[in-house]
């Protein structure tokens, strides 16, 4: 029987290692060859070649805050002075990047881009019910798996979906499996419990073209049809006690152009058998009822230019961060740099000064005109920002939001958040910039923001200032807490907390610096606790190479009694906690379900004792007058 080809050759000739796709069989028991044609350039191969350029409309949402304008009634209690920004002179250095076999080479100019474009289904029926039982609902869906045969772990932004971020449902779901077959299966989820039967029609898989081209096996797509039929003759409790596989998911949805669109991220747990990563991030387009296989590719396709962009940002933030890393590119965590508590025993001579802003970090990684977010806690994010500069670049910054001060001096929060840039670590026009001296990097920077336009936000440089001009400005507020601040040009207000001190002639560290040091008020030294209640008192629980341990331990009234609030802590939330002098315990500050994991040991410790040993707004003032940079 001959085999019925998609999207490929029948000749078998060809070198393997060349053979982009996987043998499978259809419903009939037909040998299927599927081939997957693709054109893609890694950032660090030196071999030319053809990058396809989606021509698909995307909708993308927007990761800023779109809140309605409010005013805020303040009183601002001004300080001795406003900082001002240095006039720096520097010979700029030409950065390169070492690639991967040791050698020396340039990384300007090359294209990061990755392109794929699906084959469509036209050699399989349409109607699916006919492959599956008489009268079963039939689900026809595209899944698309990334980490499912490495032994690496990624976090995959919602934002990925191109849809309204506000219309995603979250639904936390375990599921019990006992496999029957490689297509069967009884489940239980919850209450129910139902007999699975699933057909593959068309397997996608990414392979590498050359060598030095390592997106292999990154992540697969498989188009399947599925049917679910409830059963009575299996209770749970079997279905639990012969389950081969437990599946935990957390699951993102909404509809989408006749289709549902899905993120799931996944935690497996095998029972008597071995696989792959039992951490996965799924990606669905499910068709709803009554949507036909060309729409319903057409959003198969869109999905897949989407986790092609998604790549491609992921390719230029490794060049630029983590060049000599051996992990796929998909892969690669946060790697700002992570500065350390000031104590009063650290000299600074040879210090400059920043704002420490009180926003969102993030990496913005800027990419054929669009601007991307690296987060520490949902990867790259997707955003609504863009620009006419077609150079590539990753800057470092804060988004935060930013107030109008009115003539009353109210202050009205206005609808888009800022994007606030204080390092530069890649300019595609010379490379890397990693160990070139802060000043050479923030000139850099300085002429980029004065360059560039972003649409969507406002690119504002941070001020780097000399320690003597330091000044904190005080903005007290209606309830009567206060707050420091960084008041530009009279108009626009932004609060901070804390300053940021850095060495002139620095590197840029990626991970914990050393040497980079933050000092934060008094009352505003926290350490991010992943809290365990035990009896009366909360083990506070910080992360080591070995897993979590208790550092310390603070009474449980320390903590609010409120429900939603010990819901949290039951399910392992990471929290914020503050030290206080007078009763010399931690107590609660906030929630960080923004973070997946507490502070690092030697973090932790050190925020803890500058917590114990630190020095007001006052002291800190004098100490930086006092130093003749």
């Amino acid at each position: 029987m001959s085999p019925i080809i998609y999207g490929g050759s029948t000749d078998r000739s060809t070198n393997p290692s060349r053979v982009r796709g996987e043998v499978i069989e259809n419903t009939e028991g037909e040998e299927v060859i599927v081939q997957l044609p693709i054109e893609s350039t890694d950032p660090r191969s030196t071999r030319a070649s053809t990058v396809l350029s989606p021509d698909t409309t995307r909708t993308t949402d927007t990761t800023r805050t779109t809140d309605t304008t409010r005013t805020t009634d303040t009183t601002r209690t001004r300080g001795r002075g406003r900082g001002t920004t240095t006039s720096t002179t520097s010979i700029r250095t030409r950065g390169t990047t070492r690639t991967r076999g040791g050698g020396r080479g340039g990384s300007r100019g090359r294209d990061v881009r990755s392109t794929v474009q699906l084959s469509p289904l036209t050699d399989v029926e349409t109607d699916f019910s006919q492959y599956l039982p008489i009268g079963t609902n039939v689900e026809v869906e595209c899944k698309f798996g990334l980490g499912r045969s490495t032994g690496f772990t990624t976090r995959v932004s919602t934002t990925i979906l191109p849809v309204d971020q506000a219309a995603l449902t979250e639904t936390i779901s375990r599921d019990y499996i006992w496999n029957q077959s490689t297509s069967r299966s009884i489940r239980s989820t919850g209450s129910r419990v139902y007999r699975k039967e699933t057909r593959l029609f068309r397997e996608y898989s990414v392979s590498p073209t050359t060598e030095d081209i390592d997106i292999s096996r990154q992540f697969t797509a498989k188009v399947t049809a599925a049917s679910e039929v409830d059963v009575t003759d299996v209770s749970a409790e079997q279905v639990i006690s012969n389950a081969t596989l437990i599946r935990d998911k957390t699951r993102y949805s909404a509809e989408y152009r006749g289709t549902v669109l899905s993120l799931t991220y996944v935690v497996t747990t095998r029972i008597n058998t071995t696989g792959g990563n039992p951490n996965t991030t799924e990606i669905e387009v499910e068709a709803l009822p009554g949507t036909g296989m060309d729409q319903f590719m057409a959003v198969v396709q869109e999905m897949a230019d989407r986790l092609m962009e998604w790549q491609s940002a992921m390719n230029l933030y490794q060049l630029a961060m983590d060049p000599q890393s051996n992990r796929p590119t998909i892969y690669t965590p946060f790697r700002g740099t992570m500065p350390i508590a000031f104590r009063p025993s650290y000299s600074l001579e040879g210090y400059s000064v920043k704002h420490k802003m009180d926003g969102d970090r993030v990496n913005a990684v800027v990419l054929n005109g669009r601007v991307y977010f690296m987060t520490r806690a949902d990867g790259l994010q997707f955003t609504d920002i863009t620009t006419a500069d077609t150079g590539q670049y990753v800057v470092d910054g804060e988004w935060i939001d930013a107030y109008v001060i009115e003539e009353d001096d109210s202050l009205t929060l206005l609808e888009d958040k800022h994007l606030i840039v204080f390092d530069m670590m890649y300019d595609s026009r010379v490379g890397s910039l990693l160990q070139t001296p802060y000043t050479d990097r923030y000139s850099r920077l300085e002429e980029w923001v004065n360059s560039t336009k972003l649409q969507g936000t406002e690119l504002v440089l941070s001020p780097l200032m000399r320690p003597a001009d330091v000044d904190i400005v005080d903005d007290t507020q209606s309830d009567g807490t206060v707050r420091s601040v960084w008041i530009r040009d009279d108009e626009v207000l932004y609060y901070t907390d804390g300053l940021i001190l850095q060495l002139y002639d620095s590197p840029y560290v990626t991970g914990t610096d050393t040497r980079q040091y933050k000092w934060k008020e008094e009352d505003s030294i926290t350490v991010d606790f992943r809290p365990r209640i035990s009896g009366d008192k909360v083990e506070l629980l910080v992360s080591t190479p070995l897993g979590e341990v208790a550092a310390t331990t603070t009474p449980l009234d320390s903590i609010p009694t409120d429900y939603d609030l010990r819901s949290h802590i039951d399910r392992g939330t990471v929290c914020e906690f503050g030290y206080d002098k007078q009763s010399s315990r931690w107590l609660f500050h906030r929630l960080r379900t923004d973070k997946t994991s507490p502070n690092f040991i030697t973090i932790a410790f050190d925020n803890m004792e500058s917590a114990i040993s630190a020095i007001n707004t006052d002291e800190m003032l004098d100490l930086l007058h006092s130093l003749q940079t």
